[in-house]
């Protein structure tokens, strides 16, 4: 596969789960090459369980993603992967071996979700 700038399909980053120190931050252009989605999971296979996973899709990595790259998703509770459509955005925090998963989905997809913590936004009231 030739180098791809673009970033287009799957952004992940993997997260040791005792530091957070990161393991890998790589990209899989999921949109324009069919070996992107196998290359994902064999990367995948190698982390320990554990590992904290954050994944974002930009502009569109629907096209040539494989069932089976939609399954590693799922066995880490991804629901809305089986959405993904033409330019439809995604983005996951979720940890390997577990099935509990932050997922956001729809035409620009956001969270406020980081490590477990989630920020609130608190009005005082004044006595």
């Amino acid at each position: 596969m030739a180098r791809d700038t673009s970033r287009r399909g799957f952004n992940v980053v993997a997260l040791k789960g005792s530091d957070h120190s990161v393991i890998y931050s790589k990209h899989y252009n999921t949109y324009k090459y069919s070996n992107a989605s196998k290359q994902m999971k064999k990367d995948f296979k190698k982390l320990p369980k554990g590992t904290v996973i954050i994944a974002a899709i930009k502009d569109d990595g629907a096209k040539k993603l494989k069932y089976s790259g939609k399954r590693m998703f799922m066995n880490m509770g991804a629901k809305k992967i089986w959405k993904l459509g033409y330019k439809k955005g995604w983005a996951f925090l979720g940890v390997k071996g577990m099935k509990r998963a932050v997922e956001q989905y729809g035409k620009s997809a956001e969270f406020g979700v980081v490590m477990g913590y989630v920020q609130v936004e608190r009005k005082v009231r004044k006595v």
